[in-house]
Protein backbone atom coordinates (compact mmCIF):
# COMPACT_ATOMS: atom_id res chain seq x y z
CA UNK A 1 0.00 0.00 0.00
CA UNK A 2 2.93 2.28 1.20
CA UNK A 3 4.45 1.57 -2.40
CA UNK A 4 1.31 2.62 -4.47
CA UNK A 5 1.20 6.20 -2.91
CA UNK A 6 4.37 6.52 -3.60
CA UNK A 7 4.01 5.88 -6.98
CA UNK A 8 0.94 8.26 -6.48
CA UNK A 9 3.45 11.18 -5.58
CA UNK A 10 5.65 10.42 -8.73
CA UNK A 11 3.08 10.68 -10.91
CA UNK A 12 1.68 13.60 -9.26
CA UNK A 13 4.60 15.30 -9.41
CA UNK A 14 5.43 14.74 -13.06
CA UNK A 15 2.09 15.78 -13.47
CA UNK A 16 2.89 19.26 -11.60
CA UNK A 17 5.93 19.66 -13.73
CA UNK A 18 4.24 19.26 -17.13
CA UNK A 19 1.90 21.61 -16.25
CA UNK A 20 4.16 24.24 -15.22
CA UNK A 21 6.14 23.56 -18.39
CA UNK A 22 2.95 24.25 -20.13
CA UNK A 23 2.03 27.59 -18.48
CA UNK A 24 5.71 28.74 -19.10
CA UNK A 25 5.02 27.56 -22.87
CA UNK A 26 1.78 29.71 -22.34
CA UNK A 27 2.86 32.85 -20.88
CA UNK A 28 6.28 33.35 -23.58
CA UNK A 29 3.62 32.92 -26.60
CA UNK A 30 1.74 35.39 -24.53
CA UNK A 31 4.05 37.74 -24.70
CA UNK A 32 5.17 37.33 -27.99
CA UNK A 33 1.75 38.06 -29.71
CA UNK A 34 1.43 41.27 -27.40
CA UNK A 35 4.97 42.50 -28.53
CA UNK A 36 4.05 41.54 -32.23
CA UNK A 37 0.81 43.47 -31.75
CA UNK A 38 2.41 46.75 -30.13
CA UNK A 39 4.74 46.44 -33.79
CA UNK A 40 2.17 46.06 -35.50
CA UNK A 41 0.31 49.02 -34.19
CA UNK A 42 3.23 51.19 -34.38
CA UNK A 43 3.61 49.99 -38.10
CA UNK A 44 0.32 50.99 -38.94
CA UNK A 45 0.52 54.53 -36.40
CA UNK A 46 3.41 55.71 -39.26
CA UNK A 47 1.64 54.31 -41.90
CA UNK A 48 -1.23 56.54 -40.52
CA UNK A 49 0.96 59.73 -40.07
CA UNK A 50 3.06 59.59 -43.03
CA UNK A 51 2.38 61.41 -46.37
CA UNK A 52 2.54 59.77 -49.38
CA UNK A 53 1.94 61.63 -52.73
CA UNK A 54 -0.51 58.99 -54.21
CA UNK A 55 -0.27 60.67 -57.72
CA UNK A 56 3.48 60.27 -58.34
CA UNK A 57 2.76 56.93 -56.94
CA UNK A 58 0.15 56.14 -59.73
CA UNK A 59 2.27 57.43 -61.75
CA UNK A 60 5.48 55.58 -60.87
CA UNK A 61 3.37 52.48 -61.16
CA UNK A 62 1.89 52.90 -64.73
CA UNK A 63 4.25 55.78 -66.75
CA UNK A 64 7.73 55.61 -65.26
CA UNK A 65 9.16 52.99 -67.88
CA UNK A 66 7.54 54.38 -70.94
CA UNK A 67 9.11 57.65 -69.83
CA UNK A 68 12.32 55.93 -68.64
CA UNK A 69 12.69 54.26 -72.19
CA UNK A 70 12.23 57.75 -73.68
CA UNK A 71 15.11 58.73 -71.63
CA UNK A 72 17.53 56.33 -71.27
CA UNK A 73 17.45 56.29 -75.77
CA UNK A 74 18.30 60.17 -76.01
CA UNK A 75 20.24 60.66 -73.19
CA UNK A 76 22.56 57.59 -73.84
CA UNK A 77 26.28 58.98 -73.73
CA UNK A 78 27.28 57.31 -76.80
CA UNK A 79 24.84 59.69 -79.29
CA UNK A 80 26.76 62.09 -78.03
CA UNK A 81 30.50 63.06 -79.57
CA UNK A 82 31.07 66.48 -78.06
CA UNK A 83 33.37 65.33 -74.62
CA UNK A 84 31.62 68.08 -72.49
CA UNK A 85 27.92 66.92 -73.82
CA UNK A 86 29.06 63.47 -73.15
CA UNK A 87 29.85 63.93 -69.67
CA UNK A 88 26.68 65.07 -68.87
CA UNK A 89 25.03 62.43 -70.58
CA UNK A 90 26.51 59.99 -68.89
CA UNK A 91 25.72 61.85 -65.33
CA UNK A 92 22.00 61.80 -66.51
CA UNK A 93 22.01 58.36 -67.51
CA UNK A 94 23.00 57.37 -64.29
CA UNK A 95 20.39 59.50 -62.77
CA UNK A 96 18.21 57.84 -64.32
CA UNK A 97 18.90 54.65 -63.98
CA UNK A 98 18.91 55.42 -60.28
CA UNK A 99 15.07 56.64 -60.87
CA UNK A 100 13.74 54.79 -62.77
CA UNK A 101 10.55 53.44 -60.98
CA UNK A 102 10.13 57.58 -59.92
CA UNK A 103 7.91 59.54 -62.25
CA UNK A 104 8.25 62.68 -60.76
CA UNK A 105 12.00 62.52 -60.53
CA UNK A 106 12.57 61.47 -64.19
CA UNK A 107 10.40 64.54 -65.24
CA UNK A 108 12.82 66.42 -63.78
CA UNK A 109 15.56 64.71 -65.39
CA UNK A 110 13.96 65.32 -68.45
CA UNK A 111 13.68 68.78 -68.47
CA UNK A 112 17.32 68.81 -66.97
CA UNK A 113 18.30 66.90 -70.23
CA UNK A 114 16.44 69.05 -72.50
CA UNK A 115 18.44 71.96 -71.41
CA UNK A 116 21.70 71.12 -71.14
CA UNK A 117 21.94 68.51 -73.95
CA UNK A 118 19.50 70.63 -75.92
CA UNK A 119 17.55 67.51 -77.20
CA UNK A 120 13.82 67.66 -77.55
CA UNK A 121 12.11 64.99 -75.83
CA UNK A 122 8.38 64.27 -76.62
Amino acid sequence: MNQFFNSVKIWQLVSLIEFLCLLFILFKKQSKRKLKSEFENEILKEAKDSNVNMDNLMDSIYKSKALYDVLIRKCHPDRFTDPDLNFIATDLTKSIQENSTNYSKLIELKIIAQKKLLIEIA
